[in-house]
């Protein structure tokens, strides 16, 4: 998307409450964010998908940053000549990064996202 906005942030959010209950997503599940002001409490199907903010200023928390801090590694020090060209290398690491499960696991799954109910 070429921007967070709450239209998008909207769009997103149903994108992701239509596919629960498809095979291997829970019933109901937990949706944690940043504190973007595009992050409206009120886009949630509560009985669905509860959401919940980081707090302000603790990138530690968050598993998305630890996960693009990983590709950002494969990116360092590379120069691209267009926009297209860095944006294909991104999305090949993130795919790179995506086939491997374990370390997508060990990047994103804290214990207080495993022991959520």
């Amino acid at each position: 998307m070429p921007k967070l906005d709450s239209e998008r942030f909207a769009w997103f959010v149903s994108k992701i409450q239509e596919s629960m209950g498809e095979t291997g997503i829970p019933a109901k599940a937990l949706f944690i964010a940043a504190g973007a002001t595009a992050h409206k409490t009120e886009l949630f199907d509560k009985d669905r998908l509860v959401f919940e903010r980081l707090p302000a200023a603790c990138p530690e928390l968050n598993p998305v940053e630890r996960f693009f801090k990983e590709v950002r590694k494969q990116l360092k020090n590379k120069i691209f000549d267009t926009l297209q060209q860095a944006q294909e290398n991104i999305q090949l690491g993130v795919e790179k990064l995506c086939d491997e499960d374990e370390k997508v696991s060990s990047l994103t799954c804290f214990p207080y996202l495993k022991n959520t109910t």
